[in-house]
């Protein structure tokens, strides 16, 4: 398969963790770029990765506030 354009090839370690990888995004393309469009009203509304990160942020804080803590389990609906 190939891709147009160029993507930066990215090393695989075992410390590599997909919450590392969402935080070089969103520090990387912080207002510079969307991370994603969510449908509202019928409308595609933009959300940037700075938008992104303070959701996820948001989220994650939320859930240390209802004593949740590293290696706990959770399912989202």
């Amino acid at each position: 398969m190939s891709h147009v354009g160029s993507r930066k090839e990215i090393e695989i370690t075992k410390d590599l963790t997909i919450p590392k990888l969402f935080m070089q995004a969103a520090k990387k393309y912080w207002d510079k770029k969307i991370a994603m469009r969510e449908k509202e009203f019928g409308i595609w509304v933009p959300i940037t990765w700075k938008q992104y990160y303070e959701n996820v942020k948001r989220i994650a804080l939320g859930m240390v506030s209802l004593g949740l803590q590293r290696e706990d389990k959770v399912a989202m609906d």
